[in-house]
Formats: structure tokens, C-alpha cells, sequence
């Protein structure tokens, strides 16, 4: 059903790809599609599931239930806006506060990417895993924007990881999961988020192998703000250098 949601959705995205954004009050991007994306998969999934719960991005919470569905319909909206194909579609599914199940379908970039947990990650119906590369200092981690660190204070620190890794790129969420999922990439770090961006591939990556936190190290919940993406075999390394003051 989330698939089915995502290719309602992907119609809207292709109808409306390279219409110019206008700014919302947090100064984040948005576009008539975010919005008839995030209405489409909603009837969608209460089609379905009537009595679950929705967290979307354009029109937040609705209803009470422990299944809350969580929706980036466009992830990638300034991309998107400016006819870049660097955008995706993101569904996520929380059962009791865990995340379960979750869908990336990039259409411009021919990639859809699903998982549900304890049955593997796949990309195009093809099983996918992350990367085995365990030493630090051979490991590329992609990250948010520079400005996302500055405001979390955070920005020494990963000054100071890019000292300490091969590479570190600065990538969109989506592009950097989809990576590290594939095992193109070994980490990905993310500062001022909120949970759309980044449920639905946390699945992705913990079922391709990976594991995924806050940048503190605790589970991604509701309320989380940032997160760390990796092959797993990085990861407390990473979380060594964002959970200090430097």
C-alpha cells in the first residue's frame, strides 16, 4: 500500500516538476505539488488504514493511534523546484514508537527503495546492502547543510570529522541514504531535521545492514532532530564526534 501511495504521489511530482517554489515561514521550500502529493497519499493510506494516524509534512497530525504514518511527499522540494531530479517521495510506517516499514521512490533517478523490518531492503526489487568498509579513516560520510550544523552548534565538529574520514560531502538526505544503502557510501549526518526527512530511510539502511540514531545516539522518535546514518561498522565512531563539544 505504501508503494501503491508513492506511485499516486509520483503522478502529481511529475506534473508539476520544475515550478518555481515559494517560502514558508521557516524558510524551507514548498510547492502546490508538496501539497497535492501529501493529499493524495493520505486518502490513500485512510482508504486502507481509517484508523491510523498521520504525520505529514504540509499538514502535520491527524488522528490518535499507535500506527502513525509519517510522509515527506516531496524530500528534496528546492531540488525538485529548480527541474533537478534529486527528489523523493518518502513513506514511513511507526508501530508502538518503532519504525517498521518505509518507501523512497525517487522517480527522475529510476529508483524505488523499500523496506519493512526483519524482511531486508530493496531497490527496484532487488535486494540491496550496505557497504563493509570498517575503517574510519577509509569511510566517505555524506552530510546536511553547513548552516544546519552552525545552528546546532555542531559545526566544530564536523569540521573536525572531515579531518578524520577520506571524504565528507555535503548531500541531500536522500541522496546520501540511497548511497549508503547501496553501499556507495559509508555514513551520512544530519543536523536541524525533522522525522519526515528521515524515517523512511532509516528503515531503508538498518534493513540493508545499517544502523540509524539521533546524533546523540538515542532512537529516532517523533520529536528527533537530527540523525546518523551508517553501515554500521562506522557509527560509534561517528557518534564519538557529535556527542562532545569541541
Amino acid at each position: 500500500m505504501a508503494i501503491k501511495a508513492a506511485k499516486q504521489a509520483e503522478k502529481i511530482a511529475n506534473e508539476y516538476w520544475g515550478e518555481l517554489a515559494s517560502r514558508k515561514a521557516d524558510n524551507s521550500p514548498v510547492t502546490i505539488a508538496d501539497t497535492l502529493a501529501e493529499d493524495v497519499i493520505r486518502k490513500t493510506i485512510l482508504e486502507e488504514f481509517p484508523d491510523h494516524s498521520i504525520l505529514g509534512e504540509e499538514k502535520g497530525k491527524s488522528g490518535e493511534s499507535e500506527y502513525v504514518w509519517i510522509i515527506d511527499p516531496i524530500d528534496g522540494t528546492l531540488f525538485y523546484s529548480r527541474g533537478m531530479k534529486y527528489f523523493s517521495t518518502l513513506i514511513s510506517l511507526m508501530k508502538k514508537d518503532e519504525l517498521v516499514l518505509g518507501v523512497s521512490n525517487a522517480p527522475k533517478l529510476d529508483e524505488l527503495m523499500y523496506a519493512k523490518k526483519g524482511e531486508g531492503a530493496y531497490l527496484n526489487g532487488k535486494k540491496i546492502k550496505v557497504s563493509k568498509v570498517s575503517k574510519f579513516e577509509d569511510s566517505v560520510v555524506f552530510h546536511s547543510s553547513v548552516a544546519s550544523f552552525s545552528k546546532t552548534k555542531k559545526l566544530t565538529n564536523l569540521e573536525a570529522l572531515g579531518l578524520n574520514v577520506w571524504r565528507t560531502v555535503g548531500y541531500a538526505n536522500l541522496l546520501g541514504s540511497h548511497a549508503i544503502a547501496t553501499g556507495g557510501v559509508e555514513g551520512f549526518v544530519g543536523a536541524k531535521l525533522k522525522i519526515w526527512d528521515i524515517a523512511a530511510l532509516a528503515v531503508i539502511v538498518e534493513e540493508a545492514g545499517g544502523r540509524a540514531t539521533e546524533l546523540g545516539g538515542g532512537a529516532l522518535t517523533l520529536d528527533s532532530t537530527s540523525a546518523i546514518l551508517t553501515n554500521g561498522l562506522i557509527h560509534d565512531n561517528l557518534l564519538n564526534f557529535f556527542s562532545k563539544s569541541l
